[in-house]
């Protein structure tokens, strides 16, 4: 349990922006912890010489292990908290993926959603109530153009009836009128 630990916060650890340097770290801690260092010189009267000999008389015992656990906690303590971070996110993600294997459909957020689904629903009707009327009314436009062209077809079987009795009869005519150019009379 604790390798498996150890290797996930080592894991996690190497994934990290590169934080300060260790030494730097140090370095600034052991300024700020040490800042009798600074003040002295600062407030000591006299040349270079005097103020450096004065400022580290002032630093009476260097705490160079104090420092050093105090580096070492911020690091641990930088490192706990971007670990606890990252759990906490994937903790989150894991929720979001969890809701997405339930389905999103089982659950709505706001009311909105229904909202504009009902919207949705009279807007489909009315296009469909108006798509029937037009279907309709091309349909009785059809019949219309149906029933006109069996009227002009009808007709036309008619005239061409006509026609040809017509034409039948003319021939009749002319092969009487013949008759009667040659004088055969015939009798009918």
């Amino acid at each position: 349990m604790s390798i498996k630990a150890l290797k996930a916060v080592v894991h996690f650890n190497e994934n990290q922006r590169i934080a300060p340097r260790f030494i730097l770290t140090y370095l600034v801690i052991w300024f700020v912890w040490h800042n009798q260092l600074f003040t002295s010189f600062f407030t000591t009267n006299g040349d270079l010489l005097t103020r450096s000999n004065a400022a580290l008389a002032s630093v009476a015992d260097n705490h160079y292990l104090i420092v050093l656990a105090i580096t070492c906690f911020f690091y641990v303590a930088r490192l706990g908290y971007y670990f606890l971070k990252n759990k906490t996110h994937a903790l989150l993600e894991e929720d979001d993926i969890a809701e997405l294997k339930v389905g999103s459909d089982q659950r709505f957020a706001k009311n909105e959603d229904i909202d504009r689904l009902l919207s949705m629903i009279t807007d489909l009707k009315t296009q469909l109530a108006t798509t029937k009327e037009r279907e309709q009314k091309a349909n009785a436009d059809k019949n219309l153009v149906i029933k006109k062209f069996l009227a002009l077809r009808e007709e036309l079987d008619e005239v061409k009836a006509e026609n040809a009795l017509l034409t039948k009869s003319n021939k009749a005519l002319k092969a009487r009128n013949c008759d009667m150019e040659t004088g055969i009379l015939e009798p009918s």
